[in-house]
């Protein structure tokens, strides 16, 4: 009976949308004034417009359906000073994080830097530890008498020198580079003259080996005489180092270092006297009497390296310590002129003159600390203070014996024996650094 009903419904619908589907409008319906009549009733001719299916279960896309764009929320604002992170894989700063404005701070102020290579020049300003020796000159013998020369150390001045270095980083995130160094130190010589006038007393000292009683040689004679005393110095080496990252913030890294080391020392001590000989003699009798000395390391050395960057300003610091083979020579050597026996001199004679060599172990830390500047990006200036250690080495000072046999049997003293003792070079650097 539902059924009968709703097919009943239906039917009475269809009969009332044909009847309506063709009649005219009525006053009422009327469109407004102005309207376009015949518009609306074109629109009511007309059929229906046709509808889309809906699309099947699983179906492809047409070929003009694009995808709408997803819509994400405007990203937040960067912050140029607390984004802007330096890190050392990008160079002087992280590209990846700096802003359209830069850097505010730190490292960035400079902009990124790939630099893969380096090199420094520095000027040395260095001290070096002074030879001692026992007293060279006296103006007379015994206690009461005054040491003219010798007795302590010989007075030596800063020299100048040169320090090259070249590096090169291994990787492109800067975590392991190799790096190479040279330095010499000037050999500016100590000099001294003492000249005798007739009657004046000076004396090159020396003791009895029998007696031990202090005696002397009076070079100035009743013509005179004069004295000179050379000592001489030379101090080069370098080193062959590999760095490896250990840790870094940012502004700051600690490098391992580690790699080989090689120094050389190279001192001589010459003492001269020269006597005017009366008339019928030869003109001047000459005695020298001449100390060489050389002390060859070679060793490995390994250490840390710090670098702190803080916008134009850092400063670098190396410790390193080296640990390996001194090897130490000693050359003696004397003579006169005319010679009276043989070619001996006052505290170089038969007994002592010749050569000899050993090896030693010896450590040779080294301490270097420099604060620059940036001047532009790729050049920097600095200034700062080394500091390089030998524990063993031999100078020629140490190496003379005052003890002289002035009875026969002769021959037995001054007799050589090897008289080590520390070296030490310190001072001042002025560099400049171009990075590439």
């Amino acid at each position: 009976m539902r059924a009968l009903g709703i097919i009943g419904c239906c039917a009475q619908l269809a009969v009332l949308a044909t009847a309506d589907w063709g009649r005219p409008l009525q006053a009422a319906e009327q469109p407004a004034a102005g309207k376009a009549a015949e518009a609306d009733v074109l629109f009511l001719d007309q059929p229906p417009p046709p509808t889309r299916p809906a699309p099947r279960p699983n179906a492809a896309p047409p070929p003009s359906y694009r995808p709408p764009a997803p819509k994400f929320a405007a990203p937040a604002p960067i912050d140029a000073a607390a984004s802007c992170v330096p890190h050392y894989a990008c160079g002087a700063v992280d590209e990846c994080c700096v802003p359209a404005g830069g850097c505010a701070s730190g490292l960035g102020l400079l902009g990124p830097s790939n630099d893969m290579l380096w090199g420094e020049a520095e000027l040395l300003l260095w001290w070096r530890k002074e030879p001692t020796t026992p007293p060279l000159v006296t103006d007379g013998i015994g206690p009461g008498a005054n040491v003219l020369i010798g007795a302590d150390g010989l007075d030596r001045d800063a020299e100048l020198g040169l320090r090259l270095t070249l590096g090169a980083w291994l990787d492109d995130s800067q975590t392991a580079g190799a790096f190479g160094r040279f330095y010499w130190l000037d050999d500016d010589p100590f000099r001294t003259q003492l000249i005798g006038m007739p009657g004046q007393v000076l004396v090159r000292p020396f003791i009895d080996a029998d007696t031990g009683a202090p005696l002397g040689f009076n070079f100035v004679g009743p013509l005179g005489g004069a004295t000179s005393i050379v000592s001489r110095s030379e101090v080069f080496g370098g080193d062959a180092l590999v760095r490896r990252l250990l840790e870094e913030d940012g502004y700051s890294r600690l490098d391992l270092v580690f790699g080989y080391q090689f120094s050389r020392i190279n001192e001589d001590l010459a003492i001269r006297s020269m006597t005017v000989l009366p008339p019928g003699l030869p003109n001047t009798l000459d005695i020298f009497d001449v100390f060489d000395v050389s002390n060859e390391f070679h060793g490995g050395a390994f250490g840390l390296q710090a670098h702190i960057d803080r916008d134009l300003w850092y400063a670098d610091l190396l410790a390193k310590i080296g640990m390996g083979a001194m090897r130490e020579t000693v050359q003696i050597s004397g003579g006169g002129n005319p010679p009276a026996t043989g070619l001996q001199g006052l505290l170089a004679q038969n007994s002592n003159i010749g050569e000899d060599t050993q090896t030693v172990f010896a450590v040779a830390p080294e301490v270097n600390l420099n604060v620059g500047c940036r001047l532009t990006n790729f050049l920097q200036a600095s200034i700062g203070y080394s500091m390089i250690y030998w524990s063993h080495a031999v100078q020629p000072g140490n190496q003379i014996d005052p003890v002289v046999d002035v009875a026969p049997p002769l021959g037995g003293r001054p007799r050589f024996t090897f008289d080590g003792t520390d070296y030490w070079v310190m001072g001042l650097n002025f560099g400049l650094k171009a990075s590439y």
